[in-house]
C-alpha cells in the first residue's frame, strides 16, 4: 500500500442468542437495518469495494452476504470473498494488520466485516484516535482512508448507523 486507499469497517447487525458465541444468526431487525444501511450508502460510495474480508462467526457471514449484494452486486471475482479468522471479536488490530500483509492480489477498496470490541480497537488505532474504540454501533459502517494499515495511518472520512 503506497497510497490513499479505502477500507469500510462493518459491524454485523443485530443477533439473537444460541450456545456459542460463534453460531448466533441475525435476527430480522438485524438483517432489515444492515440491508437498509446498506441501500443508503450504496449510492454514495465513490468506488465499489472489490474486497470482502468478514468474520468466520455465523452473524458476521450473514452481514457479509447483505453487504455483498447490495454494495458489491457485479464483483464476481472468488477471490474477493476472503474469511478472516483475525476478525474475530477478541482479536488485535496488529493480527489483522499481519493478515492483510499474507493476502496476495488484496483489491481495495476493502470491506471488513467483524465484531466489537476488534472493529473499534482498529477504528482508534488506525486513527490514533482512543475515543473512537467503542462507537461503533451495531449495524454500522465506518468508512476510513489509509495510507497503510498501521498505527495513525488512517482518516475516518464517515461512519453511518441505523
Amino acid at each position: 500500500m503506497n497510497a490513499p486507499f479505502r477500507l469500510y469497517l462493518v459491524r454485523h447487525g443485530e443477533a439473537g442468542s444460541a450456545v456459542q458465541d460463534s453460531q448466533r444468526e441475525l435476527t430480522a431487525r438485524g438483517r432489515a437495518q444492515t440491508q437498509s444501511l446498506c441501500e443508503q450508502v450504496a449510492s454514495q460510495l465513490p468506488d465499489i469495494p472489490q474486497t470482502l474480508l468478514v468474520s468466520p462467526y455465523t452473524r458476521a457471514v450473514q452481514t457479509a452476504d447483505i453487504v455483498r449484494s447490495v454494495l458489491m452486486p457485479d464483483v464476481t471475482d472468488p477471490a474477493s470473498y476472503r474469511l478472516a479468522p483475525c476478525l474475530t471479536p477478541n482479536e488485535y488490530p496488529e493480527k489483522v494488520a499481519a493478515f492483510l500483509d499474507a493476502q496476495s492480489s488484496l483489491v481495495w477498496p476493502v470491506v471488513m466485516v467483524g465484531h466489537q470490541p476488534l472493529l473499534g480497537e482498529i477504528l482508534a488505532w488506525l486513527t490514533d484516535r482512543p475515543e473512537l474504540a467503542h462507537g461503533v454501533a451495531t449495524s454500522s459502517i465506518s468508512a476510513l482512508d489509509l495510507a497503510t494499515f498501521a498505527r495513525g495511518c488512517g482518516t475516518l472520512s464517515w461512519q453511518r448507523a441505523p
